[in-house]
Formats: C-alpha cells, sequence, structure tokens
C-alpha cells in the first residue's frame, strides 16, 4: 500500500468513523428491535388470572419463602397474558450518541404498572423482566457488534 499524504489520512480516518458509527448504530438498532420482540415473548405467559387464583396466587409474597431453594413457578421467566396491555406496551428510543460519546437506545414497558412487576409490592414479588430480556438479548448483542466491527476493518 502507498503512503498516504496527512489529507488523504485524515479522509481515510473520517471515511472509517463514518463507516463504524453506522455499523454500530445498526448492530443497537437491531438489538432494541430484539430486545422489543424477546420481552413482548416473556409477556405473553400461558395462564390467565382464573388459573393464576385456582392455583393460589402463586406470584404473592406468601409463597417466597415456599419457593426459596424450588425456583420461581414457571421458571419466573414469564409475566402471564391477562388484558394485553403490558405485552402490547414494550417501546423503544431510536440509538443516539450520548454525552460520552456512546450510542445507546433503550427499551421500556409503558404500561402503568409495570414498575410493580419489575420490582415486586408487599402482595407480589418481583418479576424482573428486564433482567431476564437483557441477558437473553446479551449474546446476539455481542455478536452484531463483532460483526459490525468486522465489516468495518474489513477493508483495512
Amino acid at each position: 500500500m502507498a503512503a498516504l499524504s496527512p489529507r488523504q489520512a485524515a479522509r481515510k480516518m473520517r471515511e472509517l468513523k463514518a463507516r463504524l458509527d453506522r455499523n454500530v448504530r445498526q448492530a443497537v438498532l437491531d438489538t432494541v428491535k430484539d430486545a422489543v420482540q424477546t420481552a413482548v415473548k416473556h409477556s405473553q405467559g400461558r395462564y390467565t388470572l382464573a388459573q393464576l387464583a385456582k392455583m393460589g396466587h402463586p406470584y404473592a409474597v406468601r409463597h417466597l419463602f415456599a419457593l426459596q431453594g424450588g425456583g420461581a413457578p414457571f421458571g419466573g421467566k414469564v409475566i402471564n397474558y391477562q388484558s394485553g396491555t403490558f405485552a402490547a406496551s414494550w417501546t423503544w428510543s431510536a440509538p443516539v450518541r450520548d454525552s460520552a460519546g456512546f450510542i445507546r437506545a433503550k427499551v421500556w414497558n409503558r404500561a402503568p404498572y409495570a414498575s410493580f412487576l419489575e420490582s415486586g409490592t408487599v402482595l407480589m414479588w418481583a418479576r424482573p423482566i428486564n433482567a431476564i430480556v437483557a441477558a437473553e438479548v446479551r449474546p446476539r448483542f455481542e455478536r452484531r457488534m463483532r460483526k459490525a466491527l468486522d465489516q468495518t476493518f474489513a477493508s483495512i
């Protein structure tokens, strides 16, 4: 490869930075959409309120001590589908660069009771769906980021 002039090197670096930014933004966008799909999947448990009532409301705090060592009912990874509001309330923000220079996006649930499901209440134990979704999506995000970096630097 021929030596580059300072002007050519600067132009190449700007091109590389633009390509990296584009590829990382796409990886973040794909991951955010993946996270929403994963959250919706975990928000569509098969038990109705009537069925849960017949089971003695297994998510009630009174059952928490009995669960220790035995795990959460239904694996604790699913929010059971009632009205559909919770599953339909997942949303996301577009990727943006923050003040530290990182490209970030956010996924959250707009249902008015989402924080109660996430954190629990005095009557209901927590079902940390955000952490469950993050743990499931993280490996796919890492693969997308590796691919973004490989695509960016493939031409060097």
